[in-house]
C-alpha cells in the first residue's frame, strides 16, 4: 500500500466520485482524508480525539486496544471507589469502637 497525494480545486458545486484502482489488484481498506482546519478547542479536544482514536481503531480492526483501553479506565474509577469504601467502613468501625468504649 503506498500513499497518493493529490490536491485539487473544485470550483463547481455539484456530485462527484472517487475512484480508486490499483495496478496489483490488492485487497484491503481505503482511507480518504481531506485538508481542513481541525478545531481542537479545549471544549472540543476531549470529545475529537477520543472520537478519532476510536474511529481509527475500528477501522484498523483493532478491537484488542479498545478492550484494553476500557478495562484500564474502568479500573480507574473502580479502585479509587474502592479504597474510599474501605476508608469509610474503618472510620465507621473506629467510631463504633470509641462509642462503645465511652
Amino acid at each position: 500500500m503506498g500513499k497518493a497525494r493529490i490536491r485539487t480545486y473544485i470550483h463547481v458545486d455539484g456530485k462527484y466520485f472517487i475512484i480508486v484502482t490499483d495496478e496489483k489488484n490488492q485487497a484491503g481498506k481505503y482511507s480518504l482524508t481531506v485538508e481542513t482546519i481541525e478545531d481542537f478547542s479545549e471544549e472540543n479536544i476531549f470529545v475529537i480525539l477520543p472520537k478519532s482514536w476510536y474511529e481509527t481503531k475500528i477501522f484498523f480492526n483493532d478491537y484488542i486496544s479498545i478492550i484494553i483501553s476500557f478495562l484500564i479506565l474502568t479500573l480507574l474509577v473502580i479502585i479509587p471507589i474502592t479504597l474510599i469504601i474501605k476508608k469509610i467502613k474503618k472510620i465507621q468501625q473506629a467510631s463504633k469502637i470509641h462509642v462503645q468504649n465511652n
